[in-house]
């Protein structure tokens, strides 16, 4: 009964039960927690490919970059952990592609009395062609 509602199997709930008797809600939480990834990057590597970018590839965008890590040194590294590794050291900053084209207009204090200017103003036109 307690299984099906928690989709874990009795042999589960019992080892689960017993950590949390032992060690009380610390020992339910997963023991890789904080931990260093299995499949982290040597910090040698990441050292090598900062000082390649200080070196001869400091105005490249990480993309490009990329790719001259692939071509010339047989490097393998994805675009985006390397672009990580540029922003956490300074090397690189992100720009946005498209800046803010106009400015927006001031909101005005009451609802509608845009409506009311554009009724006015299209009758005065009527007007003077008339």
């Amino acid at each position: 009964m307690q299984e099906s509602a928690l989709t874990l199997s009795k042999r589960q709930i019992k080892r689960l039960v017993r950590r949390f008797r032992l060690e009380g809600a610390k020992g339910l939480a997963n023991k890789r927690r904080n931990a260093v990834s299995n499949r982290r990057l040597p910090e040698d590597l990441r050292l090598k490919v900062l000082e390649l970018y200080r070196e001869n590839y400091r105005d490249f965008a990480p993309m490009f970059f990329c790719e001259k890590l692939s071509e010339r040194h047989n490097i393998e590294i994805s675009k985006e952990t390397l672009r990580k590794w540029l922003l956490n050291e300074g090397l690189w900053k992100r720009e946005r592609k498209t800046k803010l084209r106009k400015s927006l207009r001031e909101r005005k204090p009451c609802f509608g009395e845009m409506l009311k200017n554009r009724r006015l103003s299209s009758r005065l036109v009527r007007e003077e062609k008339g």
